[in-house]
């Protein structure tokens, strides 16, 4: 009886064993698929940072109070775009990442 029992339990230790190392897998391909995008997504800020020194424009930015899409559509016009005010250091800084 206590056997049985016994015999249960290790096979359901087993089994939860085997579930781990596969969430674990799962979270290390997660966590690779992660890194590369944070990866894409700096070099890619790090890109239009360039540009938009490059050509001296402002980067519009939508206020922290809007909803940006409405139905497909922007919620709000474009004349609600807000420009960032130039940073000075940009250039220095975009030099120190490349």
């Amino acid at each position: 009886m206590h056997l049985d029992e016994i015999a249960e339990l290790e096979c359901c230790v087993a089994e939860l064993k085997g579930d781990r190392a596969e969430l674990e897998a799962q979270m290390q391909e997660q966590c690779g698929d992660y890194e590369e995008l944070l990866s894409e997504k700096m070099a890619l800020d790090i890109e239009i940072t360039a540009y938009s020194v490059q050509t001296d424009a402002p980067v519009p930015r939508l206020p922290s109070d809007s909803v940006w899409m409405s139905g497909g559509q922007p919620s709000r016009p474009a004349a609600h775009l807000e420009p960032l005010s130039p940073n000075p250091r940009t250039p220095e800084l975009i030099m120190r990442l490349w």
